[in-house]
């Protein structure tokens, strides 16, 4: 069984489109858990018409709780996750119908090559705006990402090219993970954890829409000339914010090597 963890947050215009989404998935044994991070709009009386139709598929625990953030508020989901994988879930994008039978086939095609090891999967999206129209095909292609990104942790620490929103765990991997950092984006934490200590498979195919909007707390702007001269702009407060973040991390590596392909990938990037 899959376990979906969904986070929200003042969500009520988008939010049943994604969890219909979900119910409509071509895979059936998966269970989803809904912590609300102290919503003021309808977003609560819409999750609990859900639970109300589906009480042996959808739960909203933790009623009432403070807000945590994004990243405190899924560490805070993984608790509740009691089966085998795990997936995470943003309130506004919509599941193409067959995303979590894309996403564990690849799971279980690697874990049968890497039994009892950490595991991650992800995949690309389709960008839309908020009236659905396709802005990108592909993110990964519209944010220029890289797959040697993977190759290793400096590249992987210079480069994240793991959305949260796409991943499918192992169960293993939660003894790696927890807790997370403060101030450390989960996906980028989790990201960085399991390909230093197990593997990360990057799978080049759209599974859902996801919408970009003023609300986005992480967006897909356009890597272009003015991208790249905001990032020349702010690099030191960049390079401080990732120091942070590096220093919080359960391993080291070199950190003028992630810092050298930080610089190294901008550059490329630039060029494509």
């Amino acid at each position: 069984m899959i376990d979906i963890l969904l986070s929200t947050y003042n969500g009520e215009k988008f939010l049943c489109q994604q969890i219909e989404s979900i119910i409509s998935q071509t895979y059936k044994d998966w269970f989803l858990t809904i912590r609300d991070d102290g919503s003021t709009d309808d977003t609560l009386n819409i999750i609990e018409s859900f639970t109300s139709l589906y009480p042996d598929k959808i739960k909203l625990v933790d009623k009432g709780s403070p807000n945590l953030g994004p990243s405190k508020s899924f560490e805070r989901l993984l608790h509740f996750a009691k089966h085998e994988y795990i997936m995470f879930c943003d309130q506004d994008d919509v599941w193409l119908d067959s995303k979590i039978d894309i996403t564990l086939k690849t799971m279980q095609q690697f874990e049968n090559e890497s039994k009892d090891t950490p595991l991650l999967v992800c995949t690309d999206v389709t960008c839309i705006s908020t009236e659905g129209e396709v802005l990108y095909n592909s993110f990964f292609k519209s944010r220029k990402f890289l797959d040697v990104a993977l190759k290793n942790d400096n590249t992987f620490l210079a480069m994240n090219i793991v959305q949260g929103c796409t991943m499918m765990i192992n169960a293993v991997c939660l003894k790696y993970i927890l807790p997370f950092p403060n101030g450390y984006g989960h996906d980028a934490y989790i990201g960085a954890v399991i390909n230093h200590f197990g593997k990360v498979f990057y799978l080049h195919k759209q599974t859902m829409l996801y919408r970009q909007h003023l609300n986005n707390v992480y967006g897909a702007p356009s890597v272009n000339e003015l991208y790249f001269l905001d990032k020349i702009k702010h690099f030191f407060k960049i390079l401080s914010d990732a120091q942070k973040n590096y220093n919080q991390l359960p391993f080291k590596t070199s950190k003028w090597k992630w810092i050298v392909y930080k610089i190294y990938f901008s550059i490329k990037r630039c060029f494509l």
